[in-house]
């Protein structure tokens, strides 16, 4: 199984994490890939988490695209790439997409996953903070709750969209 994060999705979503940013974004980095290290020491699992990249450097600091840090990969979308647009690029290179899951609450995300048949974990879910919902689907960000023929509706006319009809 392979577990692809949106990085500072769950870096804001995550509490511990989140506290982290009043220090410094780097911090909040450091402090996801060493929770995801010690996550994965338990598990015969792959672990990316894919950040955003505004410029080549960080903090000064040049910035490798990929890096692998304690057993947890680590992947900066190009300056100027959204790590949502390279995310949805992984997914769509993926062999195996029910081999994946992704965390994130991400809306864009959810539905490419949904249409591409890739697992979905939420960030509050997988670190325990609140359960989850149980029933009709909520948008994140909104109140409002869709039925489960509307949402079937949109995951088809989705997938009818990625086949190019």
């Amino acid at each position: 199984m392979k577990y692809i994060l949106d990085g500072y999705n769950v870096i804001h979503k995550v509490p511990r994490l989140a506290g982290l940013l009043s220090r410094s974004l780097q911090e909040a980095r450091e402090g996801l890939v060493r929770l995801m290290a010690e996550w994965r020491r338990s598990r015969s699992v792959e672990v990316v988490i894919v950040f955003d990249r505004k410029r080549d450097s960080l903090d000064g600091v040049p910035v490798r695209p990929l890096q692998k840090v304690n057993g947890v990969t680590c992947v900066f979308s190009a300056p100027g790439i959204e790590a949502d647009d390279e995310i949805i690029a992984m997914l769509r290179r993926e062999k195996f997409p029910a081999n994946v899951r992704v965390v994130t609450d991400d809306g864009q995300i959810l539905n490419h996953c949904k249409a591409l048949g890739v697992k979905i974990e939420l960030p509050s879910r997988m670190f325990n903070q609140t359960p989850p919902k149980i029933g009709k689907t909520t948008l994140p960000g909104n109140s409002k709750q869709l039925s489960s023929a509307r949402e079937n509706d949109i995951t088809r006319w989705y997938l009818e969209q990625m086949r190019g009809k």
